[in-house]
């Protein structure tokens, strides 16, 4: 039969390692008090400041977006110059955000449509010179500055813009393609119109046959 381990009298006088770290970890709290104090104050002041700066970043955000919805909602009803205003004051609140962004783009919009066309063409020049928009926002900025060149008598810069629309995939790239197309057509430049018509046709069939671009190009054949 195995004999069983003694445990010796020496053994129980040797200090349990784990209850000697606790022990050293406890006396050093206590002669380092004040300075755990202030390093939990510090850390508590930190995240504080942390939680304080994103809630007020969220709450810009929504205060910006709730700004152009509202600004949204009365243009609908509002003269394109009076919208423009609107959006207008919204962009100048909010410049540095999203919101103010976007209703500088619908600014420019809105000028277009009240025959403004210079000041169309100043706004769509700051859309597209900032770097972080989205790219089918500057696609519209792009299609909304041929439009505003196109109301200006000048067709040549203006399908430069449309075209150039018309390369990027987004939502307005048909509508970018009709435009060049047309600008071409009133140009003289019968092959490239009808060549950007029949590409409408092929890949936005909806497109075509909501613009009557089957009857056209049928009647063309």
């Amino acid at each position: 039969m195995a004999r069983a381990n003694r445990i010796r009298r020496k053994d129980l006088k040797r200090p349990d390692e784990f209850v000697t770290l606790t022990t050293r970890a406890a006396e050093w709290g206590r002669e380092n008090q004040r300075t755990l104090v202030v390093a939990g104050v510090a850390a508590l002041v930190v995240a504080l400041a942390v939680s304080g700066f994103f809630a007020l970043r969220n709450a810009r955000r929504r205060d910006a977006n709730t700004d152009l919805a509202r600004a949204l909602n009365s243009s609908h009803d509002a003269k394109p110059a009076d919208a423009a205003q609107q959006f207008s004051q919204v962009a100048s609140r909010w410049a540095s955000s999203s919101a103010g962004r976007i209703a500088k783009l619908l600014e420019a919009d809105a000028n277009v449509r009240a025959g403004k066309e210079d000041a169309a063409v100043t706004g769509y020049e700051g859309v597209l010179a900032a770097s972080d928009m989205p790219e089918y926002l500057r696609q519209q900025a792009l299609l909304g500055y041929g439009a505003a060149l196109e109301k200006k008598g000048d067709p040549k810069q203006a399908l430069a813009k449309y075209s150039a629309a018309a390369e990027m995939d987004g939502p307005y790239k048909p509508q970018a393609m009709l435009a060049a197309a047309r600008v071409h057509e009133g140009l003289g430049e019968k092959k490239e119109a009808d060549a950007l018509y029949k590409k409408v046709q092929q890949d936005f069939p909806d497109v075509a046959s909501r613009e009557g671009l089957n009857l056209k190009l049928g009647a063309a054949g």
